[in-house]
C-alpha cells in the first residue's frame, strides 16, 4: 500500500501516541512496583521493631506472672533502651519509669488500668519543665504525663463572681492566658480533656469519686485551655492510708507528698437551690474539703505532657530532677 505524505503524517502521528502511551504505561508500572518495594521495606522495618523486644517482654511477664516480684529486668530494658536503670539513650518516660514500680512503702505504684501514680509521703517525682522544677502527678497508661506546679505560690479565688463552671471560672481565664503565656516549651503540652464533674457529697469511696469527676470532660472543642488544676481523686490517690479511699470526704488521714501543697482542685461542688457556690480544695494537712468559690486558697497550675516525651537524664530527686526531651 502506498501512502501520500497525508497519510504518512497520520500515520506518523499515530505510531507515535501509541509510542507516548505505552512509555507512559512502563512508567506507571515502574512507579507502582517501586511504591508496593518501598511500602513492603517499610512494612518490614515497622514489623521489625514491633516484634525487637517481644521474646525478653513475654520472659519478663511469665516471671511476673509465677509470683517472682524480682524478676531480672535487665534484657527487656536495654532491648527498649534502658540498662540497669540509667538511661542508655532517650526512651519515653514511662518506659523508663516502670523498672520503678513498689508494691510497698513510699513511691511509684501501677493502678490497675496501668496507670504509673506517685504515692506517700516521700518520693521522686520532680522533673524539669519550663525552666523550673515541677512534680509528676500521674502517668497514664498511654503515656500521657500529669505534672503540677507546686512552686507557683498564689492564692486566688475560683471565681471571683460566683460562678461555679469552671470553663467561665476567673481562675481558669488566669491559669490560661497569664500563666499560660509565661511557660517555655509548651509545644509538648497535650490537649487532654479535664475532668470536672461535681462531686455529690453522698460520695463515697475513690472509685465513686473518680466517676463523679469523670461526668463532665472539658475538652479543646468546649474551649479548654492546656492548663487546670489537679483533680480531688489525685490527692486520694497520692496517699498511702486505705481509709482515705474509702471515706474521700470524711478522712482526716490523706497525708502524701501532695498534703504540703493544698489549695484548690477542678471539681465544683453539687449546688441545691438557693446554695452559695462552693468547690473543694485540699486542705493543707490531710483533708478534702470545700468552701465558697469567691474566696481565696492557694492554687498549682497543672498540664499534660505529649505521650511521646521523652528522658534524658536525671533521677526524679529535688537535686536531680529528671530532664525532659525538648
Amino acid at each position: 500500500m502506498r501512502l501520500n505524505n497525508k497519510g504518512f503524517a497520520f500515520s506518523t502521528m499515530l505510531y507515535g501516541a501509541l509510542s507516548l502511551i505505552i512509555v507512559i504505561l512502563l512508567l506507571v508500572f515502574n512507579l507502582l512496583k517501586s511504591n508496593n518495594d518501598e511500602t513492603y521495606y517499610y512494612s518490614s522495618i515497622i514489623e521489625e521493631n514491633l516484634n525487637k523486644c517481644v521474646e525478653e517482654e513475654i520472659a519478663l511477664e511469665n516471671c511476673y506472672s509465677s509470683g517472682n516480684n524480682n524478676c531480672d529486668t535487665t534484657a527487656y530494658y536495654a532491648c527498649i533502651g534502658v540498662k540497669n536503670n540509667t538511661i542508655v539513650e532517650g526512651v519515653r518516660l514511662i518506659e523508663f519509669l516502670k523498672d520503678k514500680v513498689v508494691t510497698t512503702g513510699n513511691g511509684l505504684y501501677e493502678d490497675s488500668n496501668g496507670n504509673l501514680i506517685f504515692r506517700g509521703t516521700s518520693v521522686n517525682n520532680y522533673v524539669q519543665y519550663s525552666g523550673d522544677v515541677w512534680r509528676i502527678v500521674e502517668v497514664e497508661a498511654s503515656g500521657i504525663v500529669k505534672i503540677a506546679y507546686t512552686k507557683y505560690g498564689k492564692s486566688l479565688k475560683w471565681d471571683a463572681e460566683g460562678n461555679s463552671e469552671w470553663k467561665n471560672s476567673s481562675l481558669n481565664n488566669e491559669l490560661n492566658n497569664v500563666f499560660y503565656n509565661s511557660l517555655q516549651n509548651n509545644s509538648i503540652i497535650d490537649q487532654k480533656p479535664w475532668k470536672i464533674g461535681r462531686i455529690y457529697d453522698v460520695v463515697t469511696t475513690l472509685d465513686e469519686l473518680i466517676d463523679q469527676e469523670s461526668q463532665v470532660l472539658y475538652s479543646s472543642t468546649d474551649g479548654a485551655g492546656p492548663v487546670g488544676l489537679l483533680n480531688a481523686s489525685d490527692y486520694i490517690r497520692a496517699s498511702l492510708n486505705l481509709a482515705c479511699s474509702s471515706d474521700v470526704l470524711n478522712s482526716t488521714s490523706c497525708s502524701s507528698w501532695l498534703s504540703s501543697y493544698g489549695g484548690w482542685v477542678l471539681n465544683a461542688s453539687n449546688l441545691s437551690e438557693g446554695e452559695q457556690a462552693e468547690a473543694y480544695y485540699f486542705k493543707i494537712g490531710d483533708k478534702l474539703t470545700k468552701k465558697e468559690i469567691t474566696e481565696t486558697d492557694n492554687v498549682i497550675p497543672v498540664v499534660y505532657l505529649k505521650s511521646s516525651i521523652k528522658i534524658i537524664s536525671g533521677d526524679g530527686t529535688s537535686s536531680n530532677p529528671y530532664i525532659l526531651e525538648r
